[in-house]
């Protein structure tokens, strides 16, 4: 129903268990491949510890790719930029060279968002907006109280099964050509300010000679970069609560 959507781009649906799958999802995509990396790195060395460590998040995102035709965005992101991580903390690179691949991760994130807006799609798979992903991985469910919702007969019999709201957001991006562009665009911003911060991280680190101060202004560009984009995202999804 209407509020059911309402609520989406209202963060209504954080009152649900997405903090538990957020809290979950970290814990399996990176707090288990550094374990993991701890573990085995004395007694199988730094490069087969490495490749093991970085198969849990992996092995989950080809599984639920499978199963869901779904990416899962957090551990694929995890699992290769730990590697990629590993494989340049193998090769002992320069102070500068270390400094910028310190950004690898939201790089990564923002050319995953810019491939994300492609219009690929092979048989039931189609590559959706990376924002649109993550909000659907992240949504509960079930309702909070399963009682109400088993006397509200309306919303039993409602085709779009408002129990599932990341069910219903997958028919809102169908059916709603206006909520598929802002998606998009919401997701565009992302992706370049990511790459463009890693960009203006990159220059001053390769021209600085003091790498420490090079260092801070990557963290403060970076930080105010990402809260500007919050407020946007913010901003955006009062616009698309308009377009529902």
């Amino acid at each position: 129903d209407l509020s059911s959507l309402q609520d989406i781009f209202t963060f209504q649906f954080v009152q649900g268990r997405p903090i538990t799958n957020i809290i979950m999802a970290i814990l399996w995509s990176i707090g288990l491949p550094i374990l993991l990396y701890e573990l085995l790195k004395p007694r199988l060395g730094q490069v087969v510890a490495m490749i093991i460590a970085s198969c849990p998040p992996l092995v989950i995102v080809i599984s639920r790719m499978l199963k869901t035709r779904k990416l899962d965005v957090l551990g694929f992101v995890a699992g290769v930029s730990f590697l990629i991580s590993g494989i340049i903390s193998i090769s002992q690179p320069s102070p500068q060279v270390s400094s910028i691949c310190e950004s690898i991760v939201p790089l990564l994130v923002g050319v995953f968002c810019l491939i994300s807006l492609l219009p690929i799609k092979i048989g039931k798979f189609e590559l959706r907006p990376l924002v649109f992903e993550v909000t659907s991985q992240l949504m509960p469910r079930t309702e909070r109280n399963e009682e109400l919702l088993a006397k509200d007969k309306q919303r039993l019999h409602n085709p779009r099964d408002a129990k599932n709201k990341g069910g219903l957001l997958d028919w809102v991006y169908g059916h709603m050509a206006k909520i598929r562009n802002d998606l998009r665009i919401l997701t565009a911003c992302w992706g370049i300010e990511l790459v463009v911060g890693f960009i203006v991280k990159a220059i001053v680190a390769s021209t600085s000679t003091d790498i420490s101060k090079a260092q801070h202004f990557g963290y403060i560009f970076f930080t105010l970069a990402t809260l500007g984009m919050m407020a946007v995202s913010f901003m955006f999804t009062k616009l698309m609560k308009r377009h529902v």
